[in-house]
């Protein structure tokens, strides 16, 4: 249903569609073909304009609880009549206006809330749809030194994931030379070289992984060996 406000003031007679009113609000007017003119206490009336009232679209947002990857676009996804709409909004829960697009892809959005709304060519906007975002856990630890000593703690060094794939594992010495080299899924070195132990030290790794959209990334630093 729609609202119409005519721009004026009694003394004026408003004729809407063969019917006389005083006022210039009319409340629920459904959509359909209407013909509207003004006249006023001395007879002067205006021409008959001619109005067309549409459907506001109806829309259902599918997915309003979202969890996605960092870094990776979020798709919308989205059914109903978009017949007649223009643009499409992205408004963060703090107000700040995200993006003015005509698809429902948003790039690299941020943890929070987040509303959905859409301008057509016959209104303005239309009630937002609000939905949140939150990224996948992705942990990836990586222990800054262990000591092969055969004490059972710590005696190798490994990394531990969550909701990543493990690929492989370089570790070079200081002057660059490749110390050990490894492929996932699950990685370690124990402090050897050849099956020979290496001296203590810093040593620099070189891991891969990829997460699970795909996505292949490399991580980088150093470890200190202690004996």
């Amino acid at each position: 249903m729609t609202r119409v406000q005519i721009p004026v003031t009694a003394p004026y007679t408003i004729n809407f569609n063969d019917s006389l009113y005083m006022d210039s609000l009319r409340a629920q007017v459904p959509p359909g073909e209407y013909s509207l003119s003004i006249s006023d206490v001395t007879g002067c009336r205006s021409e008959v304009m001619d109005i067309t009232l549409y459907e506001n679209p109806q829309i259902k947002l599918l997915n309003l609880d979202t969890i996605i990857f960092p870094g990776t676009p979020l798709l919308l996804d989205i059914e109903g009549d978009f017949e007649g709409v223009d643009t499409l909004f992205w408004i963060r829960n703090d107000g700040t206006k995200i993006c003015q697009c005509q698809d429902t892809l948003l790039s690299n959005p941020l943890e929070g809330l987040y509303s959905f709304m859409i301008e057509g060519t016959f209104a303005k906007c239309y009630e937002p749809l609000n939905f949140s975002v939150e990224y996948v856990p992705s942990d990836l630890y990586i222990p800054s030194g262990f000591s092969p000593n055969g004490d059972g703690q710590n005696d190798k060094f490994e990394v531990f994931s969550s909701g990543v794939v493990l690929l492989s594992l370089k570790i070079f010495d200081r002057w660059g030379g490749l110390v050990y080299s490894g492929e996932g899924p699950t990685i370690s070195w124990d402090g050897t070289s050849s099956a020979d132990p290496v001296q203590p030290g810093v040593y620099i790794y070189q891991l891969v992984y990829e997460n699970l959209v795909g996505v292949q990334k490399i991580e980088s630093g150093t470890t200190t060996l202690i004996r």
